[in-house]
Order: C-alpha cells, then sequence, then structure tokens
C-alpha cells in the first residue's frame, strides 16, 4: 500500500500496473503509456508522482494531508476526535465514518461533504447540527424538498439517502398564529400514535427559534399516495374511489371515538362552547387577514353567532342523518345528506342537535390530506396537516369534510381539486356513512357545513393576503383570493333551512 489515493477511474487502469493507459494518446508517453504530469513545472523529475498538492500542509513522511480542523486533532496521531466531525456527537455514524477514513492507510481522511442547497425557508447547516445533537437515526448529510399541498404550514421531505422524514414548519408569514401551531400538532400526533388511528411515527420537536428561525416538528415519512387532483382520482376506477371515500369517513368515526383523557390529551383543548368559540375565533380572523370588504363573509359570520347549536346537546345516542346537508353546495356537493332517516334511534331538534360529548377534532379533514396505501386507495395509512387540532365538536370535522365536496373550494387548491370530482359518493351518501360509523345525530347538519364554508373563506383569504405579500412559497396560490366569494355565498344558502 503507498498511502495514494486509489484511481479515480479504476475501470480504465492497467490491471498489472494500475497505471492509466494513453486514453489521451496525443499527450501520453508513447513508450511507457503513462500521462505525464499535468503540472510539469511541479512534477518530481525522477519518479514522475505528483508531490502533495499542499506542500505547506503536508506531513513530509507519510505524504498525507494533516487535520483539517488541527485544533481538534489528536496531537500523537493526527486523528479526529468523533466529536469534532460536524458537531456530531461521539459514536454518531458520520462521526464514526469520518473517524475511520482518518485512520486507514488506504484512503485521506474524510473531509466534510458539500452541503446541498437548502429550499426556501430552511437553514441545511443548521438543521443538520440539529439533528446530529438531537436524532440520533440520521445517518449522514440531509437533503431537502419541499413537497406541494402545503398551503398553511411548509411541508419538507429530508432524506439522508437511507432513511426519510417530513419535517412541518409555519409559513414564512404567518398572520393567523394560532393556524400554525406546529408544536401543537406534534402534540396530538404522538398521542394518537399507537391508538389504531393512522398517523407518522412522531420523531422530534424543536421549540428552540435559533435553529431555523422559528418552531418546527419531524415526524417519519410515510410513502404512499396522496390524492390531490381530478387527474389523481382518475387513475382509480368508480368502485375504487368510492371505498377510498368510505374509508376517510371510517378513520373520521375512528378519531372521533378516541378517549382523549386516556391518550394524554385531557388539557388539548375544552369541549364546552367550543361552536361558539369557533365563530367568535374565525371572526377575529377574518379581520386580522381580510384584504376586501366582503359583505357576505360578514353575514355569514353574525348569522352563525346567532345560530350555534348548544354544545353536547346531542347525546351521539340517536343518530339522524337529516337536514339539508348540501342546500349550499354548487353542482356535485349538493343533495339532501338525510333522504332516508338516518341510522340513528332518533333525531335532532330545534337548537340541539349538536355533536354531543367532545372529541379529538382534526380541523381541516379531506382527501388530499390523507396518504393512501400503494396498493389500496381503501386504506390510509396516515392522516397528516394536523395544526388545527383540538378537542371541540366532531360534527365540526364532519361538516369541513362535505364542504370540501363543493366545487366552489377548488381554486384554492389551484383549480382541480380531487374531493369536488362527481366520482366521488354523495355528501349524502357519506353523511349517512358517518351517522352509522358514530351513531351521533346529524340534525344540525346545515349549521356545520355554513360553519365549513365560513372557515375555508377566512383560511383562502389568509392565503391570498400572504400571497399579495410575496409571502407564499410554491406555486398555485394565484386562485386562491377568487374562492372566497364562493365560499361565503355558499354558507349563506346553507342556512337557509335554518
Amino acid at each position: 500500500m503507498t498511502g495514494y489515493p486509489p484511481d479515480p477511474h479504476p475501470a480504465h487502469a492497467d490491471t498489472t500496473t494500475g497505471h492509466l493507459p494513453g486514453h489521451r494518446p496525443a499527450h501520453a508517453d508513447t513508450t511507457t503509456g503513462h500521462l505525464p504530469d499535468p503540472h510539469p513545472a511541479h512534477a518530481d523529475t525522477t519518479t514522475g508522482h505528483l508531490p502533495d498538492p499542499h506542500p505547506a500542509h503536508a506531513d513530509t513522511t507519510t505524504g498525507r494531508l494533516p487535520d483539517p480542523h488541527p485544533a481538534h486533532a489528536d496531537a500523537a496521531t493526527g486523528h479526529l476526535p468523533d466529536a469534532a466531525v460536524s458537531g456530531s456527537p461521539a459514536g454518531h455514524p458520520v462521526a464514526r465514518e469520518a473517524a475511520e477514513a482518518a485512520s486507514s492507510p488506504e484512503r485521506p481522511p474524510a473531509r466534510e461533504p458539500a452541503m446541498a442547497a437548502s429550499p426556501p425557508g430552511l437553514d441545511l447547516g443548521a438543521l443538520t447540527r440539529y439533528l446530529a445533537a438531537h436524532v440520533p437515526e440520521v445517518a449522514g448529510p440531509i437533503t431537502a424538498e419541499l413537497l406541494p399541498g402545503g398551503r398553511s404550514n411548509l411541508t419538507y421531505r429530508l432524506s439522508d439517502g437511507h432513511r426519510a422524514w417530513v419535517l412541518r414548519r409555519p409559513p414564512l408569514g404567518g398572520l393567523t398564529p394560532s393556524a400554525h401551531d406546529v408544536a401543537r400538532e406534534y402534540r396530538v400526533v404522538a398521542a394518537l400514535h399507537g391508538t389504531g388511528v393512522p398517523v407518522a411515527r412522531p420523531v422530534a420537536l424543536c421549540a428552540d427559534a435559533s435553529v431555523l428561525g422559528c418552531a418546527f416538528s419531524l415526524v417519519e415519512y410515510v410513502p404512499g399516495v396522496v390524492v390531490r387532483s381530478r387527474e389523481d382520482l382518475g387513475r382509480y376506477s368508480g368502485a375504487e374511489a368510492a371505498r377510498c371515500a368510505h374509508a376517510l369517513i371510517d378513520v373520521l368515526a375512528a378519531l372521533h371515538a378516541v378517549p382523549y383523557e386516556e391518550v394524554g390529551l385531557a388539557g388539548f383543548g375544552r369541549p364546552d362552547g367550543f361552536l361558539a368559540r369557533q365563530v367568535a375565533r374565525w371572526s377575529d380572523q377574518w379581520r386580522r387577514v381580510a384584504t376586501r370588504e366582503l359583505p357576505d363573509v360578514e353575514t355569514l359570520a353574525a348569522r352563525l353567532a346567532d345560530l350555534v347549536p348548544a354544545t353536547g346537546a346531542g347525546s351521539g345516542a340517536g343518530g339522524s342523518a337529516g337536514g339539508r346537508a348540501g342546500a349550499g353546495g354548487s353542482a356535485g356537493a349538493g343533495g339532501r345528506a338525510g333522504a332516508g332517516r338516518g341510522a340513528g334511534r332518533g333525531g335532532g331538534a330545534g337548537r340541539g342537535g349538536g355533536g354531543g360529548a367532545g372529541a379529538v377534532v382534526h380541523g381541516d379533514f379531506r382527501l388530499d390530506n390523507a396518504i393512501l396505501a400503494v396498493d389500496d386507495p381503501g386504506t390510509v395509512r396516515a392522516l397528516v396537516d394536523w395544526e388545527m387540532a383540538t378537542l371541540g365538536d366532531p360534527l365540526a370535522d364532519l361538516g369541513l369534510h362535505l364542504v370540501y365536496r363543493d366545487p366552489a373550494f377548488e381554486p384554492v387548491l389551484g383549480g382541480s381539486a380531487a374531493s369536488t370530482s362527481e366520482r366521488l359518493p354523495s355528501v349524502a351518501d357519506l353523511a349517512e356513512r358517518y351517522a352509522r360509523a358514530s351513531g351521533r345525530d346529524l340534525g344540525r347538519l346545515d349549521f356545520y357545513l355554513a360553519l365549513g364554508y365560513f372557515k375555508i373563506a377566512v383560511i383562502a383569504e389568509g392565503i391570498h393576503a400572504r400571497h399579495l405579500k410575496g409571502m407564499t412559497v410554491g406555486e398555485g396560490f394565484g386562485t386562491v383570493g377568487a374562492a372566497v366569494p364562493s365560499l361565503a355565498a355558499a354558507g349563506l344558502r346553507a342556512l337557509v333551512s335554518s
């Protein structure tokens, strides 16, 4: 062994001598086949060997490069201690690899790999240092890419070449702070993991803003299919699309059945008075983000405040799916949710008919916030985007999910939302399935639909406001603002029967 690095193109080397053949004959020595020194003024005239490329720093005995960080190198051996590599703790795979490279007689000491480019909103250098110190399963330098679909918190896929994770951070210009709480969504994912509700494995939560300038969360990447557009949905047959929609309803009912106190979420929200607070909160957020005067939004907020069902009025034991499930909807989203009598033993009446006892509420339950199995669209592998989760009235989740069936929502996702496709089951069908699965009373579903329209309108206006200020990252934001007036009008139509 010579201590020199091996030939960088071994497939072309002479198998006897290890020398490169004269693949550039105009420059090669025609007797020996050796390539001349590319810098002849510096080559050794006896051996033809290249001297150390950094003679001022090379060890004159071994020809090896010394430690690139001499302040940390062992004075006797020149080896790097484990903790000196990229800030890695001792025993970290990156540290071990560098230490082995430094001690090997067959290759020079390892140098830190070139840092991949940081996508908007991430500092890969700072993130790499954090992961080396706090996430031992990360086994090397990371790359990151911004994932599509995030209209609120920014979502990135990280990889070390062996495993992958998803990082979530607030948007670059958040105007509604409570809607971008990554710590909150991490807490609920960690609590639900292992309950049977499909979520990604939680990995880390960083509340130290000095790392990325904000809090961020990390969960395991879940491979699968996300159905965002009508084109995505078009890959499935009608029967498969129906199975997908029904699976989502079943998962929603399972989420609402989780005993939240037993999984550590007793203080995660306040179910009592939830609906009144929702109307007040989204009204306040409208005032925060509004870029224009839209009378329908103001009218919808006032009507909702007057019509809030009594929290807890519904026992959950009955379950008429009656009420106008789609009074506010456009083509494909309408229809009476309770054309039949429902699956329960009785219907709601008056201002009651709420969702019964409180439950874990996702807050943005829709088709493209689910990861489906690659080989089975009827299997939900994970629910994602939990930043608006809380404890509250579960029918708020259902109402919002059904509102996403309305084509008025399409501009919010760039003009082709899979959830609005006529190939999916009707609002009436989905409401009936939820009533059977949950046993909850749907007698006031009209209110929950109107609340869903109001909520989406405010969210869309917030996205539109950030887009006008140049604070959005990615494509597809130009159409979002156009959805707000239509959503508000649909919400008012949903309340016609109230």
